[in-house]
């Protein structure tokens, strides 16, 4: 019948503009995370590169320079550990633990992190604290919490870090006196793709925590908005 023929274009039209409505969804969904990705890859990346351009325009003037030199090959290497965990989007079974001196490893976050002069640095840590970790996945995770830290005090501050053994864990501690994080984004700050750098926060926490957990550790952020946050992580020795 007419009706029913009616009733059926009716239905098809209202399908057809269900498909469109989620296509362009589905495309801006897309392109939105295309973005957030390309944010992600620029924050991992911005610090090793300058640092690399850092170290070759060195070595032009002072070509010898073997500090330089070595500089060059551990950033180099850095950035393939970055690009192999974005293209495997999982760190857990690619740790590789082995004995490393903690105190250049957080003095190397520290100077990758590029901080500015208005931000006051105090690094607490023995000189022979020797603990068994990825040296290349926390140095990333170390680096990221920094770079959050220095986000949330774009008027500078002061940036406390410290490392420990307690009860034969790895104790790893980044103090700022940012703005703070509040109770709602406390979880959100996990989500790979959230970011609300006008607040204080940056990209990279989601993959902090991947790398504690591949250590089996545990990580807690002690914040109060206004005041600043406390990132602990504790690392036990390696059982394997």
């Amino acid at each position: 019948t007419l009706a029913s023929h009616v009733s059926t274009a009716l239905m098809r039209l209202e399908k057809e503009k269900e498909l469109e409505t989620l296509s362009e969804k589905h495309i801006m969904d897309l392109v939105k995370n295309y973005q957030r990705i390309s944010s992600m890859v620029r924050h991992d990346l911005r610090s090793p590169l300058q640092a690399i351009y850092n170290a070759a325009e060195i070595l032009r003037v002072d070509p010898n320079n073997s500090r330089m030199r070595e500089m060059l090959r551990d950033q180099i290497k850095y950035i393939e550990t970055i690009l192999e965990d974005w293209a495997n989007q999982s760190v857990n079974s690619m740790i590789i633990r082995k004995e490393e001196n903690i105190g250049p490893l957080f003095q190397a976050a520290i100077i990758s992190s590029l901080v500015p002069e208005s931000v006051d640095v105090t690094l607490d840590v023995d000189d022979e604290l020797v603990f068994s970790i990825d040296h290349n996945r926390l140095l990333r995770a170390l680096s990221n919490i920094i770079k959050n830290s220095l986000d949330a005090m774009p008027d500078g501050g002061k940036l406390s870090a410290s490392a420990y053994v307690d009860d034969e864990q790895l104790v790893l501690k980044v103090t700022d006196t940012g703005i703070g994080i509040s109770k709602e984004n406390k979880e959100l700050i996990f989500d790979p793709f959230f970011t609300t750098k006008a607040k204080g926060m940056g990209l990279g926490l989601s993959f902090v925590r991947q790398v504690v957990e591949a250590h089996k550790g545990t990580m807690s952020i002690d914040s109060e908005v206004g005041k600043g946050t406390t990132i602990t992580i504790r690392i036990p020795a390696d059982s394997s």
